[in-house]
């Protein structure tokens, strides 16, 4: 979208700047800060109804009797409220370092033919990779749950005999 703003939309440099600094230029006037505005297209966790769905497979609940969507945020409130976790502290499966080159090599080509009619030379191809290795150690990118591990876990399986069949 930055890319949009800044480079291919005639008199945006405002808006350009705004989207260049993380802000919408909204100063909130009590503390004198400029606000962030919200994200865009912010990503949701699917590991809490991988959970969910593994443990219905696995008969700790009754999916005729407790709904997936009431599962999935029973979940959710135990790992975020109860015991104050984020989903990727949940055990997770990541691909392995060759096919997270795989997937950078592929992402690269991609961005490569998409933006044929600008500049991509090597800076971008840079920046490019170094936000994606961020976004993999940073916010576990191509992980996902280990379901199977979770609902094994002694204390899942309590909690899911009695609060889950609460619900």
């Amino acid at each position: 979208i930055q890319h949009i703003i800044c480079d291919k939309l005639p008199r945006t440099s405002h808006t350009c700047a705004a989207q260049l600094n993380g802000n919408d230029g909204a100063d909130n006037k009590e503390e004198g800060t400029v606000q962030k505005p919200p994200q865009l297209n912010p990503s949701q966790s699917l590991h809490y109804d991988f959970i969910a769905v593994e443990a219905c497979q696995n008969g700790l609940f009754n999916g005729t009797v407790v709904s997936r969507d009431v599962a999935r945020r029973a979940i959710q409130r135990r790992q975020e409220l109860s015991l104050g976790q984020a989903p990727n502290d949940f055990p997770l499966v990541c691909p392995d370092d060759s096919t997270l080159r795989q997937i950078l090599n592929q992402s690269i080509d991609h961005e490569r033919r998409l933006r044929t009619n600008d500049h991509w030379g090597p800076d971008e191809e840079s920046h490019h990779e170094k936000i994606f290795w961020k976004a993999v150690r940073e916010k576990k990118k191509f992980c996902t749950v280990d379901s199977k591990r979770i609902v094994e876990d002694e204390k899942w399986i309590e909690f899911f005999s009695t609060a889950i069949n609460r619900e």
